[in-house]
């Protein structure tokens, strides 16, 4: 995976408040107050998301995590059907709400991408997930090329899926030797370039791993959530517009370009020097009890993950 740029792309932790443990994932911010990630970063059958147990913080501002600003969830939903279904990846969607967020160089929305897709097509998928294979994650944001794969390809491995116009987006490592997710990058960003701009298509969810047992490993596929195809859940968490969430007009009147008042965030050392970023030092909250530990701290076991079904070749 290369080096980029993506101030859309954000770290998503969840942290057991009892224990200090937890997961870590990306996601996308889709307003300044709204982050899309995918489900089962948050919740499953055996630890159902309770924002009484967990903390959900959201790291952003940098592509460096050690250096995000973080900020701790208010509200969490996840999409209704994904726990009553078996933890299905069709339904594989959550959506987080903070405080409000400054926008600024290195701090931006992605509008939601509703076009179609067809087989070939180039995608952009970021993460700070695994890499060669499944090595421990970086600590800086990397991304790679997939290309969207032919429906009949994809269904000699999920047989029931359709066409990534549907609930799922397919690609198929096949088509671009040693690039594809890991585990560490659920629920991160795949993406469309739109008139210069990346516009969010799915969210990581899946890996199907080929021969060799390892991630973009040959005959390996990816499955993503199609984002756009949960639009309406999107609406109904957000409260925010649809033609806002595609990239144009306003979010309903709610303040989109500025902080609440009152309201801040802690900041680590940005990537810039933009002048409108928050001061170094600057806290939402006066009790060290409310500081989100980082990756690094010795306190916190930090778990990667993303669903990862086994194939054997034959």
């Amino acid at each position: 995976m290369a080096d980029l740029s993506a101030p859309y792309e954000v770290s998503v932790f969840r942290f057991d408040r009892k224990t200090g443990s937890g997961a870590s994932c990306g996601g996308t911010l889709v307003s300044n107050r709204h982050v899309i990630t995918a489900a089962h970063c948050l919740t499953n059958k055996k630890d159902p998301l309770d924002l009484h147990k967990h903390r959900v913080v959201i790291g952003y501002g940098s592509q460096i995590r050690s250096k995000q600003t973080q900020v701790e969830a208010v509200d969490a939903k996840i999409f209704p059907d994904y726990l009553p279904s078996g933890q299905s990846d069709k339904y594989d969607i959550a959506v987080v709400e903070i405080k409000p967020v400054e926008f600024g160089k290195t701090v931006q929305r992605m509008a939601i991408y509703d076009g179609s897709l067809d087989p070939g097509q180039k995608l952009l998928t970021v993460g700070w997930g695994g890499v060669n294979g499944g090595k421990p994650g970086p600590n800086a944001l990397k991304g790679v090329t997939l290309v969207v794969g032919e429906p009949d390809e994809c269904r000699k491995r999920v047989a029931e899926f359709d066409s990534s116009n549907g609930p799922r987006v397919c690609t198929l490592t096949d088509s671009t030797p040693g690039d594809g997710i890991c585990m560490g990058d659920s629920g991160s960003s795949i993406s469309i370039e739109r008139n210069g701009k990346q516009q969010l298509v799915g969210l990581s969810s899946l890996i199907y791993f080929g021969s060799n047992m390892q991630c973009a490993g040959p005959g390996s596929m990816s499955l993503f959530t199609h984002v756009s195809y949960k639009l309406d859940f999107i609406i109904k968490s957000t409260g925010l517009t649809r033609e806002y969430l595609l990239g144009g007009g306003t979010d309903g009147g709610r303040g989109d370009t500025q902080t609440s008042s009152g309201s801040s965030s802690k900041t680590c050392d940005s990537d810039n020097d933009n002048d409108n970023e928050p001061s170094s030092g600057s806290s939402s909250s006066s009790s060290d009890s409310d500081h989100a530990p980082t990756p690094s701290e010795a306190t916190v076991t930090v778990t990667k993950t993303l669903w990862i079904v086994m194939t054997w070749p034959g």
